[in-house]
């Protein structure tokens, strides 16, 4: 997950799609099955024998002709660089290739239209629903989980399609454990240390909107030392639980409904105006766009948030390329989306989410040293 602390611009910005990045260099005929392509490729051995060795239904989704499936195959030199980080069990190596199936069919460009994908590992800490992986598209290539390279694709099979990957996906750690592998969010992990929260976003099932660095150096420094501080404590554990929604909430399934839409929303945004809801909550807008005759859509939608009565209120643009723009209780836009974890899903904003009731301190940056 790589945020720029800066105001980023929209969660899906246009990346040039260069078709000659991802090479398919082998062909072996759609008549073999998933295991004897891999079996006569020759640099899969370590993938075949954890496949050989494991339950029935792994076997099946490899040889089975009815089974339709996509499978991200880890070579057996990623194995090897993982054996030296990792001494997996049998039953921690099988739910790790779970996690690097999908059941159906997925070639490179659908990976490249997607923010996530839903894999065959069933988490128990995601309420049994299946983890994702992270898409990541970057001039050059595409990228899962914070930098696995698709270096092989669309390897067609009887039974499915291949994609070789340079990488072992791990299964995600916990929401605090994966922020803390990036240097954008240590403000924010030192506040959760701060507020004793560690043990409510270790919870399953989670959405956590993860202010950068950035977002709260927007605050102020004042409020930032207000917030760390111990007369700052219970607002600190108040605002971060305003950062948390009990359930699970993927950008990707953010998608515009067919009844239902917010007339004020609609009406406002052609006029390139704001309004307000019954909570005088402001949500952005902008003029609608008209790209080759066709224009944007917004809408609305809430969910519960961690403090009691509370909602996490979105405000969702889509554009006909099925790119989204999401804004979070008329403060903060998210801008980068569907970040996995072990349990749950992490959004990353551009400002904190402040409750209405909570006035913090004012200063900036540029007045300290005046």
């Amino acid at each position: 997950m790589s945020v720029a602390d800066n105001n980023t611009t929209g969660l899906n910005e246009q990346v040039v799609h260069e078709q000659e990045t991802i090479k398919q260099t082998r062909s072996y005929g759609k008549s073999n099955s998933i295991a004897e392509i891999l079996s006569r490729d020759g640099r899969f051995s370590k993938l075949l024998k954890i496949f050989s060795s494991s339950n029935g239904s792994l076997q099946n989704d490899l040889a089975d002709p009815r089974n339709q499936v996509t499978i991200f195959a880890p070579t057996d030199k990623a194995f090897e660089e993982f054996n030296q980080r990792r001494n997996a069990s049998h039953e921690e190596l099988e739910k790790i290739l779970d996690y690097h199936i999908i059941s159906d069919i997925i070639d490179e460009e659908d990976v490249y239209k997607s923010d996530a994908l839903v894999t065959n590992y069933i988490a128990p800490e995601l309420l049994n629903e299946p983890q994702r992986i992270l898409i990541e598209r970057k001039t050059g290539g595409l990228y899962l989980n914070y930098g696995t390279e698709i270096s092989e694709a669309n390897i067609e099979a009887r039974n499915g399609i291949i994609h070789i990957i340079d990488q072992v996906l791990e299964l995600p750690k916990s929401i605090p454990e994966q922020l803390g592998e990036f240097s954008q969010f240590s403000i924010f992990l030192k506040a959760l240390e701060k507020s004793g929260l560690e043990k409510e976003f270790n919870e399953p099932g989670l959405t956590v909107f993860a202010p950068s660095n950035f977002a709260f150096k927007s605050l102020g420094p004042a409020a930032v030392d207000y917030l760390l501080s111990t007369e700052g404590r219970e607002d600190l554990r108040y605002i971060l639980r305003n950062h948390i929604s009990p359930e699970l909430i993927y950008a990707g399934d953010l998608k515009l409904p067919v009844d239902g839409r917010d007339a004020r929303a609609n009406k406002a945004e052609s006029r390139g105006e704001s309004f307000s809801d019954d909570n005088d909550d402001e949500y952005l807008t902008r003029p609608r766009a008209q790209i080759q005759g066709r224009g944007i859509d917004t809408y609305r939608v809430k969910y519960p948030s961690w403090i009691r009565g509370e909602e996490i209120r979105l405000y969702v643009v889509t554009d006909y390329r099925n790119n989204i723009d999401v804004t979070v209780n008329g403060q903060a836009r998210i801008v980068l989306a569907d970040g996995v974890a072990k349990n749950g899903v992490i959004h990353v904003i551009d400002r904190v989410l402040l409750p209405v009731d909570v006035q913090l301190p004012k200063l900036q940056w540029h007045e300290l040293n005046e």
